[in-house]
């Protein structure tokens, strides 16, 4: 059992891309999706139900949707999800809201995560919604970040996580760290392979890493320029939805 954890702010314009790289794993892995959405702020229960049908054909169970009445910091939200997770999970899969992940995540953190108690991915391409260009992240390059992306954790380790000092921001780096303090010798992989090609992340309708935006108009480390475009990572209809968003955006400037 893996659970993965959508933890969900002011992303009514973007959250379907999440939804929809969930509709489209290929695991033989049962999984659980726990959503945690402020009432005041988000899409709704009715929003994710609507996804359930097609989520269950890829192993998903039943979708548990965690509603705050107020707003709360995100590494909360991860403690949250943590608390309501199914006692048999083996594995936390953080997935962001405007990221749409590699069709055989689930699956590869399932086969990885009784041996590593933290698993990452080295590379994977960031397309800007506003000017449409892409640049790659590359761990490799990276001086100062100790995570990299599509991470996941021991479900041993996170259920020990306590929330202490609010953080909201940088909350991968805090789970890192977190999981280190409970096990200093925490055995950690970082892909150096293929499968970023199959994803992307997203920058425009984020609400956490704002800052992002000087990367595209100046790459500079952890980003580099890449040749790579939108359409060779993600599926057609895919890159349809996210090109259309551009359009609109580009409209209402």
């Amino acid at each position: 059992m893996i659970t993965v954890g959508l933890p969900v702010w002011h992303s009514e314009e973007i959250a379907w891309l999440a939804m929809e790289s969930l509709c489209r794993q290929q695991t033989r892995e049962e999984w659980e999706l726990i959503i945690c959405e402020e009432a005041k702020y988000g899409l709704g229960p009715h929003f994710y139900a609507d996804y359930h049908p097609r989520l269950a054909k890829v192993g998903c169970g039943p979708i548990t949707y965690i509603e705050p009445t107020t707003r709360v910091p995100l590494n909360r939200k991860w403690i949250e999800i943590v608390f309501r997770a199914d006692r048999r999970s083996e594995a936390l899969i953080l997935q962001a809201a405007d990221c749409y992940s590699e069709p055989e995540r689930i699956q590869r953190t399932a086969d990885l995560i009784a041996e590593y108690g933290w698993v990452q991915q080295q590379r994977g391409l960031f397309y800007d919604i506003g000017s449409g260009k892409c640049i790659l992240y590359d761990h490799a390059i990276n001086p100062f970040g100790k995570t990299a992306l599509n991470m996941a954790l021991s479900m041993d380790v996170a259920r020990d996580i306590q929330f202490k000092d609010e953080k909201w921001s940088g909350v991968d780096g805090w789970l890192y760290k977190s999981a280190l303090k409970i096990m200093p010798a925490l055995k950690t992989i970082t892909h150096d392979e293929p499968r970023w090609s199959k994803g992307v992340d997203t920058h425009g309708c984020n609400n956490i890493s704002k800052s992002r935006s000087q990367y595209f108009a100046r790459v500079t480390p952890p980003f580099r320029p890449t040749s790579v475009g939108l359409a060779d990572c993600v599926p057609p209809d895919v890159c349809d939805g996210l090109q259309h968003m551009r359009a609109r955006k580009a409209v209402a400037v």
